[in-house]
């Protein structure tokens, strides 16, 4: 009776297995269409081709290798052998193409894509070696069909939207992930997703809001994990202003700002000041050859020069050199504490910045169509450096990613650093666009967020500083318990 009693609970030893690994995710993310959980959920059940490392070097992914043509107008990409969607097929070279045909835009360069055969892939080009291997980390291969959820290939799949459910993709060619099931769950609010996190509904966050990041990391049962975000914050001028299509005026308000003053007190010390918009551990980043300067008395000089005075333009206003409003998310403390600080910092040499916060849906459209004087937003890197020059080369033909200000002075800068093909040639291209931004900018580029996940302590996550944990989730374990010797 007692060895069938203890294969009842368990095996004949009587020890119970253990209870399966969850990990439960709250989240508080701005709306931009649809539910945040599609594209976190994406996070754990796609991956790209091709990645782009901390250094923003490749980090092959799917692909097993990529080729370029002699004239530099093919790359040609391999595919590994031993990964399955997570409908049990292998990957074929057929079916990624057609998961990445309506993708494309996303990189204009790329003129079509073919497959050669089961495994190999050949994307055409427009212009000879203008699409670097780690350019493919923009583009999933994946479909946003539930229909189709099948053809995906990360660590974990999904079995539901309503609840977001993921279950542990036994597959997975990097091998069995640890946790079992992860589960999304949305709140209103940082402060709600907290609440949520406090009362055990959930045991990781996905963002931990910077008021709180100092709370978390002195202790206790919740673990924080900084990251510094590839993204960067920017004050974005709007070439149709009058005043602001000077560059001499662009240049003082870059002088005028202290981002220092910015990343202590409008972020409560969790930031970095930002040079540019490249991510600074990119292997050709440029260090210390950039350095910004805090010069108000310099842009106050630079603007009388300019024949930009102080004086009132009208009985209602207060006394300035001239006026233009700066577009900020509505109800996204991030952006409008900076708005508020950089208002005040122009302000003292004679500007006056109105703070125009918007909903989301007004928001993106006036940014896309360039109707606006400023905005305060963030714009992504994605770690590597092709995503600077859509932001800030002129447009071309298909749609658009990132907001058009009408700038254009560092084109030919960007379009030598997109063909640039040596590790030397990146360096010196990179450099030279940097100078063309120091020197004509489009923006005052302010800050880089420092932001943390957050765990329960009884989740034992790999961890390297300032890097995102959740490429690491999949190998997440228990924690061991901690032993208390009493004497």
């Amino acid at each position: 009776m007692a060895a069938a009693c203890a294969a009842c609970s368990g095996d004949a030893t009587g020890v119970s297995p253990p209870e399966p690994l969850v990990v439960k995710i709250g989240t508080f993310l701005p709306k931009s269409g649809r539910s945040p959980l599609v594209d976190l959920a994406g996070v754990f059940s796609s991956e790209p081709l091709v990645g782009a490392a901390w250094d923003g070097r490749p980090a092959f992914r799917l692909a097993e290798s990529l080729v370029e043509s002699e004239d530099g107008r093919q790359l040609t990409v391999t595919l590994r052998s031993d990964v399955r969607f997570h409908n049990g097929n292998i990957i074929t070279a057929p079916v990624v193409r057609d998961l990445l045909a309506k993708k494309i835009s996303a990189l204009p360069e790329i003129a079509g894509i073919t497959a050669l055969d089961d495994r190999r892939l050949q994307f055409s080009l427009h212009k000879a070696s203008s699409v670097k291997p780690e350019d493919l980390s923009t583009m999933l291969v994946d479909s946003n069909d539930p229909e189709r959820f099948g053809l995906r290939t990360g660590p974990f799949k999904v079995v539901s939207t309503e609840p977001m459910v993921l279950e542990r993709f036994d597959g997975y060619y990097q091998g069995k992930p640890s946790v079992e099931r992860v589960e999304l769950r949305e709140y209103p609010t940082h402060r709600a997703a907290w609440t949520g996190m406090m009362r055990r509904e959930v045991n990781f966050l996905h963002e931990v809001s910077r008021d709180a990041i100092d709370f978390v990391e002195a202790g206790g049962d919740i673990r924080a994990y900084p990251l510094l975000r590839p993204f960067y914050t920017a004050l974005v001028f709007g070439m149709r202003h009058p005043v602001l299509k000077r560059s001499e005026v662009r240049i003082a308000i870059n002088e005028a700002i202290d981002r220092n003053e910015l990343v202590r007190n409008a972020m409560r010390g969790h930031g970095r000041v930002a040079e540019g918009p490249f991510w600074p551990y990119h292997w050709a980043y440029p260090q210390g050859r950039f350095p910004v300067a805090f010069n108000p008395e310099a842009a106050k000089l630079r603007l009388d020069a300019a024949g930009l005075k102080v004086g009132a333009r009208n009985p209602q206003q207060m006394p300035s050199r001239f006026a233009f409003t700066c577009l900020v998310l509505a109800g996204d403390d991030r952006f409008e504490r900076i708005a508020q600080l950089t208002q005040r910092q122009l302000y003292a040499i004679g500007i006056d910045m109105t703070i125009e916060p918007l909903p989301i849906a007004r928001l993106r459209p006036r940014l896309l169509s360039g109707d606006f004087d400023a905005f305060i937003f963030e714009l992504s890197t994605g770690r590597i450096l092709s995503w600077a020059r859509q932001a800030w080369h002129s447009p071309g033909p298909g749609p658009r990613m990132f907001p058009v200000s009408g700038y254009s002075a560092a084109d030919a800068a960007f379009d030598r650093l997109q063909v640039a093909s040596t590790d030397e040639d990146v360096r010196e291209a990179l450099s030279d666009v940097m100078h063309v931004l120091r020197a004509d900018p489009p923006a005052a580029f302010l800050v880089w967020p420092r932001e943390a996940r957050a765990a329960d302590a009884s989740l034992d996550i790999p961890y390297e500083m300032e890097r995102d944990v959740f490429g690491a989730l999949w190998r997440l374990k228990r924690a061991a318990p901690q032993i208390t010797v009493r004497r």
